[in-house]
């Protein structure tokens, strides 16, 4: 008789893997290999492209920014391990460089600024300044003078994106009132000046304060402005600027002179002693002397005068111009009154 013998021979167990492999994008890229994933030891592997059928593939290696997944099964020459255990490798592209901006600039009252990342944005992001702890707020507060370099993490893939540096500008000086000089109002009622010399303020619009009220959008050029300003007194004169406000407080006073005032004494015409008519002015306030030139009247032959007081008149309106040596007008006009007849005798 022939002996015949009959093996069963088992399939050997898939292999174990011991999870999937991945890394953030790097230069030169890392190169990925799904070997590392398996024990080997003692096993025959075969790597596919695959779960069922496919392609053997000789490298289940990755070094490209992408995912894939490679499957393996243990060989023992007649048998293979079922199912393929699989090992995907991924390497993640980084997140984009962070955008940020000073959102708050130092000023000469608080010292710090303000960072505020504008992109990239979104609840798979956060933030990390300065090597810092990473936090998901987008805005860094109390940042000094100075350069800052800004980080973002993906926390899905924990790749970290290359640094971003934004600088904090310096701490501005502080703002001051150098010389301050005053042109009064040349005549009443007029606006005077305020002519101010700064140091530390760049030219732009500013408010200037003082007790009681402000001067708004003052253009300063060179270091220099002037405010047009009625007669009165302004104490504690201060600009702001920088953040802050100077602290000399000036305190002005701008005049004016006094209101140019007109009266007249009236003659009237006397028929019985033939008297004509007069006016004889008294002129007040102002500056320096007075100039008066009273106006034609074609209804009554006046032709004029520049005589402060005027005499022989008819009846009529007088109208005098005087001006103040300022240069300052005022007109006035009186009337000589129609005379009574004188009563029979």
């Amino acid at each position: 008789r022939q002996p015949v013998t009959l093996t069963i021979i088992p399939t050997p167990p898939a292999p174990l893997s011991k999870g999937n492999l991945s890394a953030c994008e790097s230069s030169p890229l890392v190169t990925l290999d799904a070997l590392d994933a398996i024990d080997a030891t003692g096993k025959n592997l075969v790597w596919y492209d695959a779960l069922v059928g496919g392609s053997v593939v000789t490298k289940p290696t990755l070094n490209a920014i992408k995912t894939v997944t490679y499957y393996v099964e243990d060989v023992n020459g007649v048998c293979s391990s079922s199912p393929r255990t699989p090992v995907t490798l991924t390497i993640y592209p980084l997140p984009a460089k962070p955008t940020a901006i000073v959102s708050v600039v130092p000023r000469c009252i608080d010292s710090s600024g303000e960072i505020e990342v504008k992109s990239p944005l979104g609840t798979n992001y956060m933030y990390s300044i300065d090597n810092g702890v990473y936090q998901s707020s987008v805005t860094f507060i109390n940042q000094t003078p100075g350069n800052h370099a800004i980080r973002v993490k993906n926390t899905i893939t924990t790749c970290e994106s290359g640094v971003t540096v934004i600088k904090v500008p310096d701490i501005p000086p502080v703002p001051k009132i150098i010389d301050l000089t005053v042109e009064n109002c040349i005549c009443f009622g007029d606006q005077g000046k305020l002519n101010f010399k700064f140091e530390n303020i760049t030219d732009g619009t500013y408010v200037i304060i003082y007790l009681g009220g402000q001067f708004e959008n003052v253009k300063v050029v060179d270091n220099k402005a002037t405010v047009l300003a009625p007669a009165g007194t302004y104490n504690v004169l201060a600009i702001e600027a920088n953040g802050c406000t100077s602290s000399e407080n000036w305190n002005k006073e701008i005049k004016q002179p006094d209101q140019i005032s007109v009266s007249a004494k009236i003659t009237e015409i006397d028929l019985k002693s033939k008297q004509k008519g007069e006016i004889d002015l008294t002129i007040s306030g102002g500056t320096g002397a007075y100039q008066t030139i009273w106006q034609p009247n074609p209804f009554n032959g006046f032709a004029g005068a520049a005589t402060e007081d005027i005499k022989n008149l008819d009846a009529g309106l007088y109208v005098v111009s005087v001006t103040d040596a300022n240069g300052c007008p005022i007109t006035f006009s009186e009337t000589i009154p129609k005379a009574n007849l004188p009563p029979n005798a």
